[in-house]
């Protein structure tokens, strides 16, 4: 759904968003970061800022942290759900080592979001400017933009999607991060192509949207880091006899394919 409501306009602000939000959290970082918290901290930063447009998260490190160890929270719980979907490990955990339970980590996520929808949909929008409300912030033009054309309800839900979306991201970007640093030879060469196309070009996040995808060498980056380590490494298929009952379930891996000499030359 959310393919058909946004425009160039709006990818070209969220790529500048994103942008902005990875400036401001580098300027911060020091001898030793925790790459995958940082990636998600950046690809969070920037869709809050698109969608929920929310200085008081934005201004308050504290309640940021919260708000990102949320969502990772969520990701590890769904991720272990796969493997054991009566949350055996959860109830365990729980009582091992108390922390955030994933029920209550998905009741906040749930919650931030419902409540910027919610304000949204009590201000006035649609056909004509949107007006600020006492002790209340202007929507975004993102929300705005998805309450024209869905339901509330359909809003919340396309904006917790997108908001989770950023695991797989932040993932990328993390293994991207590790093999640049274990093939300096390759960073050296990314880097290159990256600084020689963009000083031919105007710095603006619209020439970057536009023309990101003929850097080749970025983009066989990309592609060979996918292939190494892909954000679903395994898929589950169920399968189901001549009355149409289960039977069966397989178990795929991606990763294992990924690196079969059958497939691809020097997988490794």
């Amino acid at each position: 759904a959310l393919a058909s409501c946004f425009g160039n306009e709006a990818m070209h602000r969220l790529v500048s968003m994103v942008s902005s939000a990875a400036r401001s959290r580098i300027q911060g970082w020091n001898e030793t970061i925790d790459v995958q918290h940082e990636m998600r901290c950046i690809i969070n930063d920037g869709m809050a800022q698109f969608f929920l447009d929310d200085p008081n998260l934005r201004g308050d490190p504290e309640a940021f942290e919260k708000y990102v160890r949320c969502f990772e929270s969520v990701e590890a719980g769904l991720e272990r759900r796969v493997l054991d979907p009566f949350s055996v490990y959860e109830k365990i955990r729980s009582i091992l080592r108390p922390r955030e339970s994933f029920q209550a980590s998905l009741g906040n996520v749930d919650r931030i979001i419902r409540e910027k929808v919610s304000e949204a949909g009590s201000c006035p929008f649609g056909h004509g400017s949107l007006s600020s409300m006492k002790n209340q912030s202007s929507p975004s033009k993102a929300m705005t933009t998805l309450l024209e054309k869905l339901s509330a309800s359909e809003t919340w839900k396309e904006i917790r999607s997108s908001l989770g979306a950023g695991s797989t991201t932040a993932h990328l970007l993390s293994w991207i991060s590790y093999l640049l640093a274990k093939h300096p030879q390759v960073q050296d060469r990314l880097s290159e192509e990256i600084l020689r196309r963009f000083g031919a070009m105007e710095e603006t996040a619209s020439s970057a949207l536009s023309q990101i995808e003929s850097f080749s060498y970025l983009t066989a980056v990309i592609h060979e880091a996918l292939r190494l380590y892909p954000p679903a490494p395994f898929l589950i298929r169920e399968a189901r006899d001549s009355q149409g009952k289960a039977s069966a379930l397989f178990f795929v891996s991606v990763w294992a394919m990924h690196r079969s000499p059958r497939f691809c030359e020097n997988p490794d």
